[in-house]
């Protein structure tokens, strides 16, 4: 049985409905960086003042029309009265363990559902052409290439990206000096190894 679709705020209207798209917008290209976590704080912060500025202009224009009939009043004054309690979960201990647990689970059940591959993995495939070895990284090419990427920081990261590329000129030697010893070597130092993954949980976007 299919459930009915649950009625909307009678106070949203087209401009909070366009606000709470970029919201969503916003939310699902946000990568917890600062600069994508300021522009989502911006628009949450617009719908959120949208959504109370057109909640207030309803329920002022409900009274003014309906000043003497208490029938239409009661509902909406006893709702902004006596609102009907938070249904927010509190963290705890159990509430995490019960999360750590069903994401544990769906990636395994995910896992299990793979098609298992057409060829053998195990066998190493011949390869017709060998790569021995590395051209040099110029320092031009890592300065234009440093000054041009997106001010993107990673929580590993010893230093901020913005910084990194005010200071490139100065620090570019010995950065150039690292990669083309790992080219050289065909090593990369352990630091670089590293990785953080971070699930995107989606919030409700409070009205």
């Amino acid at each position: 049985m299919k459930k009915p679709k649950p009625k909307g705020w009678p106070w949203l209207n087209d401009t909070t409905r366009a606000l709470r798209r970029e919201c969503r917008k916003s939310e699902r290209k946000s990568d917890k960086f600062q600069i994508s976590f300021e522009l989502l704080k911006s628009i949450l912060h617009k719908y959120q003042k949208a959504v109370k500025s057109a909640r207030t202009k309803y329920f002022s224009t409900l009274i003014s029309q309906n000043a003497h009939n208490s029938n239409v009043l009661s509902s909406p004054i006893t709702s902004i009265i006596c609102p009907a309690p938070s249904t927010s979960l509190t963290g705890s201990p159990a509430k995490c363990e019960e999360f750590t647990t069903f994401f544990t689970s769906k990636v395994k059940n995910i896992r299990t559902n793979i098609s298992p591959p057409i060829h053998n993995l195990a066998v190493s495939l011949v390869c017709s052409s060998k790569l021995d070895s590395f051209q040099p990284v110029t320092l031009p090419s890592l300065v234009k290439l440093v000054t041009t990427m997106k001010p993107i920081t990673c929580p590993l990261d010893t230093a901020p990206s913005a910084l990194l590329k005010d200071v490139i000129t100065l620090a570019g030697p010995s950065i150039l000096a690292i990669f083309n010893s790992s080219l050289a070597t065909g090593t990369v130092p352990t630091c670089f190894k590293h990785a953080v993954v971070q699930p995107l949980l989606k919030k409700p976007l409070k009205m």
